[in-house]
């Protein structure tokens, strides 16, 4: 964290004014080769999603949003070329999409799921008197008998994140309802994940709750986004930042938990201070607010329940009675593209294959070349088969290969 701990370009961010996790006063908006704003494809999908409910497809209204500029299409605008054959299998393959009766990842929804759920009982979790305390930039933060010193900070709708330090480096998140979803989500996945003695241990942080909002205190030791660490990275970099990311996933799935949301903005890697610095270390989720836990919500046994879903259904990438996990294998795609390419996908289909048009004629001499198409083909592709086995023979796959060992 001794520069930049969060490089917040193409972030779900609102406000006009927000900023990124750095000394920097405004964020640069990311932008499109023809000077337009873009959102990630699952920022877009969290827009559109409940807005297409009610007057139709290009609303941009939603409960869980990612948000910025206007991108044409969810995984990328397709070029022109593409273009016939997009619309031919939205035609011939895109069944419409289920009406979605409430949005599982609104606050009444998550208040009444944690009414269910004795907080208190959960290990590092405190009730506050009186209202969420104000936070700025170089400035002080007590939380109850702890003190931090926040020293960067990257809004977002309706939650703030800032780097900081109070017995070490911490990821600070403060969001503006009563509702400790993000927490609830950590502390399932701690809980969930012990049962298995090979699993790693997850750290859910500490969670201060207050009148008006509640605030999740991560460590954070040597953090970076992964959009930061691929920045300035070679692809055998980004691979093992693919690897970690797919683990993560697979983590979660494991436990019924769906992110919902992958960013490489707020998935950041951590590396304890006693591991040499060439190593990668472990991707962590900052940003649960658009997750879902399906022991909790059983009832959202399909795709179109989620908000993130729409638009991948409406091109006829995902079928809405699809798996719900299948959301994250797209998620995915799309995050390590981002970080691979540094711009938005260019699908195409092939034999009802979707693979990115960069790897349409992959030459098998060359290892990058291979590597990435198999990877893509894969979470782009699950068909019917778990996440859990997708994701699990993904990753050892990559393993096997020398392009992506680095860090590993």
């Amino acid at each position: 964290m001794a520069s930049s701990p969060y490089h917040a370009t193409g972030q779900r961010v609102v406000s006009p004014n927000a900023g990124t996790l750095t000394k920097e006063p405004s964020m640069t908006s990311q932008l499109d080769t023809d000077g337009r704003k873009k959102l990630s494809p699952i920022q877009e999908a969290s827009l559109e999603a409940w807005g297409s409910m009610a007057s139709g497809p290009t609303s941009a209204t939603s409960v869980c949003t990612n948000s910025g500029g206007k991108a044409v299409h969810h995984l990328g605008r397709l070029e022109e070329s593409h273009a016939d054959l997009h619309h031919e299998a939205m035609d011939q393959n895109s069944p419409c999409i289920q009406p979605v009766i409430e949005d599982p990842c609104s606050v009444g929804v998550r208040q009444r799921l944690l009414d269910q759920v004795d907080l208190s009982s959960f290990p590092n979790f405190y009730s506050e008197d009186g209202p969420l305390p104000m936070a700025e930039e170089d400035d002080v933060l007590i939380l109850g008998n702890d003190t931090f010193a926040t020293y960067s900070k990257m809004d977002c709708e309706n939650f703030s994140i800032y780097a900081g330090k109070g017995g070490g480096d911490v990821a600070i998140k403060l969001e503006r309802t009563a509702v400790p979803w993000d927490f609830y989500i950590g502390s399932q996945l701690r809980e969930r994940l012990a049962r298995d003695s090979q699993a790693p241990v997850h750290d859910a942080g500490r969670c201060f709750l207050f009148q008006d909002g509640c605030v999740t205190v991560h460590k954070a030791p040597q953090q970076s986004t992964l959009r930061e660490v691929a920045e300035e990275s070679f692809e055998e970099i980004v691979a093992s930042l693919a690897m970690q990311t797919v683990e993560l996933v697979r983590l979660m799935h494991s436990c019924h938990l769906i992110h919902g949301a992958l960013s490489p903005d707020t998935l950041v890697m951590n590396r304890p201070y006693d591991e040499p610095t060439d190593e990668i270390g472990a991707a962590v989720a900052l940003d649960f607010s658009c997750s879902v836990d399906l022991e909790l919500q059983p009832e959202l046994t399909a795709a179109h329940s989620l908000p993130a879903a729409q638009d991948f259904i409406t091109q006829g990438l995902l079928a809405p009675s699809a798996s719900p996990y299948q959301v994250d294998l797209l998620g995915i795609a799309e995050t390590v593209h981002t970080l691979l390419k540094k711009r938005t996908m260019r699908l195409v289909k092939e034999d009802s294959v979707w693979t990115l048009e960069e790897y349409q004629e992959a030459h098998p001499s060359d290892r990058s070349d291979v590597f990435w198409s198999k990877f893509f083909q894969t979470v782009l592709n699950p068909g019917d088969r778990p996440s859990v086995s997708v994701l699990t023979e993904l990753l050892e796959d990559m393993k096997k290969s020398t392009f992506a060992c680095y860090g590993a």
